[in-house]
């Protein structure tokens, strides 16, 4: 990436990857990669986006995150980074 920043990626790396696997659903970023827009643009074509929200959340969000679905996509996150 030699312009932008992360965030502006994200979007098109997803469409990329489902265009080599179309079966893919579910997609994890960390917080570099947030923005209003692709938060919006990522549901669209993903069942979940466990991408983590910058700062404290507020109570959607919070809500958002206790989703059991957002839950085990963001722990089997964690289990590859480590």
């Amino acid at each position: 990436m030699r312009e932008g920043t992360d965030k502006d990626y994200a979007v098109k790396l997803v469409e990329e990857a489902q265009e080599k696997f179309p079966g893919l659903r579910v997609a994890s970023f960390d917080r570099r990669f947030r923005g209003p827009e692709n938060r919006v643009e990522l549901d669209k074509v993903l069942d979940c986006d466990p991408m983590p929200k910058k700062g404290k959340p507020a109570e959607a969000e919070r809500a958002r995150q206790s989703d059991p679905l957002f839950r085990k996509m963001a722990n089997r996150r964690s289990g590859i980074e480590s």
